[in-house]
């Protein structure tokens, strides 16, 4: 079976990259045809200010995916921007596919969501807003029932989460007048909620994100897929609509033009929920994780700085 998966080259590898996508390419490529890429232009579509360590994060996946045991000789291994027929299929599948699908797409959606909600998260936090770190006990309807105004003031992260994400994914757009309403309806200040708001709406937040090339990365992928008439592609659960989204559009230039692409399916990856030194999700963003190129002492001290006892609150 023909399969074709890649890797934005935007760091150093961890255990988590291991356990979540390199452990599953040693096994697929013993008995398939393996197509494994680095991919340096979609690491542009969201990192174009940060080129100055692309070629050193380039050579360092290059060294981890070959030091895991990744076989050049049972593989093939390419960067992506070496072969520019990539780009040249893409631009085609640009002509034929609709808007509607790469906005409607999920994961554009949510990544927006994410930036868009951990600034103004941040932005209440700054402004000393108290936040709670326990989950709330009701829904937010019956806390705001229930709620007296000193407890309006403490704006618990889950309830901040639920208010944006009903403003967020709202048919006619963000919905900034109703999430200000709710604000203010617990406790924040009215002048910090406009001035938040307002930066939302009118700011540079997400900016990044808002390119063609941000939005049209799924065709860049379907071509990166399909130029090889790959038969499956390995993704977690998150990139599902991407696969599906390659299949539209090779159903439509099928349907167009004649058959020429096959329809990928999916090898859904079992996600590995590794935890870091600190107990959060493995990230280099948190600075808690064991990289695949570090030295046996350098692993050995984050080992020990973990808890292996949630329980025990003091050492002994």
């Amino acid at each position: 079976m023909r399969i074709v998966s890649g890797m934005r080259p935007t760091g150093k590898l961890h255990l988590g990259h291991y356990f979540g996508v390199l452990k599953n390419w040693l096994k697929l490529q013993e008995n398939n045809q393996c197509f494994f890429f680095i991919a340096d232009w979609h690491a542009l579509t969201n990192k174009y200010k940060e080129t100055d360590s692309l070629k050193e994060n380039i050579e360092e996946m290059i060294i981890d995916w070959l030091s895991v045991g990744l076989n050049p000789e049972k593989n093939i291994l390419f960067i992506q921007s070496q072969v520019k027929q990539h780009a040249e299929l893409s631009l085609l599948f640009s002509m034929i596919t609709p808007k509607s699908w790469l906005e409607l797409n999920p994961s554009y959606k949510d990544l927006k969501f994410n930036l868009y909600y951990q600034y103004l998260k941040d932005f209440l936090l700054g402004k000393n807003i108290k936040v709670l770190q326990t989950p709330p006990p009701k829904s937010l309807d019956e806390a705001l029932e229930e709620a007296t105004g000193k407890q309006k003031n403490k704006i618990f992260d889950e309830y901040l989460r639920e208010l944006f994400f009903r403003a967020f994914y709202n048919q006619k757009g963000i919905d900034f007048k109703g999430l200000k309403e709710r604000l203010i309806l617990l406790g924040v200040n009215k002048k910090v909620v406009e001035e938040a708001l307002k930066n939302l709406e009118t700011g540079d937040i997400g900016k990044d994100i808002d390119t063609v090339g941000f939005l049209s990365y799924p065709v860049l992928q379907a071509a990166d897929i399909l130029i090889y008439k790959a038969e499956a592609v390995p993704v977690g659960e998150d990139q599902l609509p991407h696969i599906e989204l390659t299949r539209e559009i090779a159903r439509r230039f099928n349907n167009l033009y004649g058959k020429t692409f096959p329809e990928p399916r999916h090898i859904l990856t079992e996600e590995a929920k590794l935890l870091g030194i600190d107990g959060r999700k493995m990230s280099k963003s948190y600075n808690n994780a064991i990289y695949l190129s570090e030295d046996s002492k350098s692993v050995e001290q984050k080992v020990l700085m973990m808890k292996t006892d949630p329980q025990r609150v003091k050492k002994t």
